[in-house]
C-alpha cells in the first residue's frame, strides 16, 4: 500500500523509504490501534490505503508546512491563487510561474487551485536556487 501512494505522489526512492518508515513507526508507536479501529465497512486494503494515504498528507506537511493562500490572493480570483501558489509553495520563479499558466492557456487547460510537485522531483531548496 506504501509503494502505491509513494508511486502516485512520484516520491524519489529515498523520500518513499523515509515515508515508509514513518508510516511503520505510525503502526507500531500506537500499539496498532489503526488495525483495531477497522470497523469492516470496506476490505482491510481499501482501509490500509486510506490511513497511509492520511498518513502521507501528514509526512508533507510536516515537511512542507501547510500552504493558505493570501487574503489579497483570494480577492484577485483563481489566477492570482494559482499564481501564489506556483511561487510561494511550488518553488517557482515568478518568470517559470507566469510561463506555466500562459502554457495553460495556449493549451486550453484550465488548472485547479492545486498543482502537483515539480514533475522532475527537484527539490524545493533547488527550484528556490534556480535549479
Amino acid at each position: 500500500m506504501v509503494a502505491v501512494v509513494c508511486r502516485r505522489h512520484r516520491l524519489s526512492p529515498a523520500e518513499a523509504e523515509d515515508f515508509a518508515g514513518e508510516v511503520r513507526l505510525h503502526f507500531i508507536q500506537r500499539n496498532y490501534e489503526v488495525l483495531r479501529k477497522f470497523e469492516g465497512r470496506c476490505t482491510l486494503r481499501t482501509y490500509i490505503t486510506v490511513v497511509v494515504q492520511h498518513s502521507f498528507h501528514d509526512y508533507r506537511n510536516r515537511l512542507w508546512g501547510k500552504w493558505r493562500p493570501s487574503a489579497e490572493a483570494k480577492r484577485l480570483g483563481p489566477v492570482a491563487l494559482l499564481l501564489e501558489r506556483l511561487v510561494d509553495h511550488d518553488c517557482w520563479s515568478v518568470e517559470q510561474a507566469t510561463d506555466i499558466l500562459k502554457d495553460d492557456v495556449r493549451r486550453g487547460h484550465r488548472r485547479g487551485a492545486s498543482r502537483p510537485v515539480r514533475e522532475d522531483g527537484a527539490a524545493a531548496a533547488a527550484a528556490a536556487d534556480g535549479g
